[in-house]
């Protein structure tokens, strides 16, 4: 799918609607940014309340996956290293509270012995 989208891009013409489709799709995220529960907003992909459909958050993750690494050369260096390092912290996180919650489940195991 990712193959398609890039071949797709390659048209100036869907790249011009893509500009127009994607400063729509900007206003809507941040409006769905401002209602979120959430404080300080995680990353879509981190979060475990999830605004989007399930389409809605594949399409993101197609893009995000096109977009990412090339808003590294138009001005984004910065934000997308912090992106990197925030969603490497996160990972880990969760790779703790898996432990954790591990190991709690496996004392109330011995517990009930």
């Amino acid at each position: 799918m990712t193959d398609r989208f890039a071949e797709r891009m390659r048209d100036k013409k869907v790249r011009s609607d893509t500009r127009i489709v994607a400063g729509l799709a900007a206003i809507h995220s941040e409006k769905r940014r401002a209602y979120c529960p959430r404080d300080p907003k995680p990353f879509c992909a981190h979060c475990d309340t999830h605004c989007y459909k399930p389409d809605e958050s594949e399409w993101q993750r197609q893009m995000m996956t096109y977009a990412g690494p090339r808003s590294m050369w138009h001005g984004y260096a910065i934000p997308g290293i912090k992106h990197a390092l925030e969603a490497r912290k996160w990972k880990r996180e969760m790779a703790r509270r898996a432990d954790r919650e591990a190991r709690s489940a496996g004392n109330t195991n011995d517990a009930a012995r």
